[in-house]
């Protein structure tokens, strides 16, 4: 009983971390890169106004646009390959509709993030709502007057122009610590639209809470429409 009880509590610790690292990533654009847009220059260029990015701007810059760009888009697409502290990797499909709501779709699992609530679909079907919250963490990722912090612990630099799935991208290396107050740290490369400051992939190597995970994120169908709902039906995590 007591090594039932032990496996239950690391399989739902697994499932928390799973759901927060989804949401990390899938954001990331937005979390590693968003400041402030009072501290940017009020003088903006023409490829500024439309959206366009160069080699020659700043690569801090560069991303504020990409993580503005992606917050105000009303929805994507995403395709995800991660893992956990070195374990089988894992593909995944992430939906995501503005400003809260995800569907995760995996080989062996299904989530859906609605309203402050996460359902989890069992192999045979049935729902369960999580007694687990991620609206906090959301919301931080989502918080401009967190700029200041994101900005001292973002070390940002240019690797190259690239093209991802047909699209001209110019690629970033940049790193955070301690995230959002998250204990999370990571290390990551982004892909930019080079024609609307689009966040096209991600590569992210990141550590939260002593757990270390990998993840590749190929972002795409910017504004498509996408209805996320909570199920009509669930149980609730350890009762009926």
């Amino acid at each position: 009983m007591k090594q039932r009880g032990l496996t239950g509590k690391r399989d739902r610790m697994s499932l928390r971390l799973r759901v927060a690292s989804v949401c990390m990533v899938a954001l990331s654009a937005v979390g590693c890169a968003l400041h402030s847009s009072i501290q940017t220059n009020q003088n903006t260029t023409a490829a500024e106004k439309s959206g366009a990015v160069s080699k020659e701007e700043n690569p801090l810059d560069v991303l504020t646009k990409a993580a503005k760009a992606q917050l105000e888009t009303k929805s994507f697409r995403a395709r995800m390959i991660s893992s956990i502290d070195g374990g089988k990797e894992s593909a995944r499909i992430v939906e995501y509709v503005a400003p809260d709501r995800f569907h995760i779709t995996g080989e062996n699992d299904e989530m859906i993030l609605a309203g402050g609530s996460v359902f989890m679909k069992s192999p045979t079907g049935e729902w369960t709502k999580l007694l687990f919250d991620p609206s906090a963490m959301i919301n931080q990722i989502r918080d401009a007057n967190r700029s200041d912090e994101i900005r001292k612990s973002t070390d940002v630099g240019l690797i190259g122009a690239e093209v991802v799935e047909g699209v001209p991208t110019l690629a970033y290396r940049y790193s955070l610590k301690n995230a959002f107050g998250m204990n999370f740290t990571s290390n990551c490369k982004m892909w930019v639209g080079v024609t609307d400051s689009l966040p096209r992939k991600m590569e992210v190597e990141g550590e939260f809470n002593k757990v270390k995970t990998r993840s590749a994120v190929t972002y795409y169908d910017y504004g498509a429409e996408i209805k996320i709902e909570p199920p009509a039906s669930y149980k609730t995590e350890g009762g009926k």
